[in-house]
């Protein structure tokens, strides 16, 4: 049986593959041992409040040894040399008077 699931996570949770699959088989109702495969298909991250949180959504594949994975490829862009971007919340004096702005040490 394939299952489509979005979990939310901790970091530290996010880091370890055996939690996640662990939260998984728990909002599935089943055992761990029984998920044959399992991959991600969107990564994000919720920083909206001071307890960060990482959203994954996840294909589990439960009870089928022969399903063939068809993993989607994360092709991240280089960019070192893109323009500056304005970062909503920054504030702006930051980017009005740059030279008063001292980073917290």
């Amino acid at each position: 049986m394939i299952h489509e699931i979005e979990l939310q996570l901790t970091p530290e949770e996010a880091c370890f593959g055996e939690a996640i699959l662990k939260k998984a088989a728990i909002k599935i109702n089943c055992n761990p041992e029984s998920i044959n495969h399992w991959y991600i298909l969107k990564k994000s991250v919720d920083a909206r409040t001071r307890d960060i949180k990482i959203l994954l959504r996840f294909k589990l594949v439960v009870d089928q040894e022969n399903y063939k994975i068809d993993t989607p490829q994360f092709n991240y862009k280089q960019v070192g040399s893109a323009q500056t971007v304005i970062i909503v919340g920054a504030g702006l004096q930051v980017y009005l008077y740059p030279e008063t702005y001292r980073r917290p040490d």
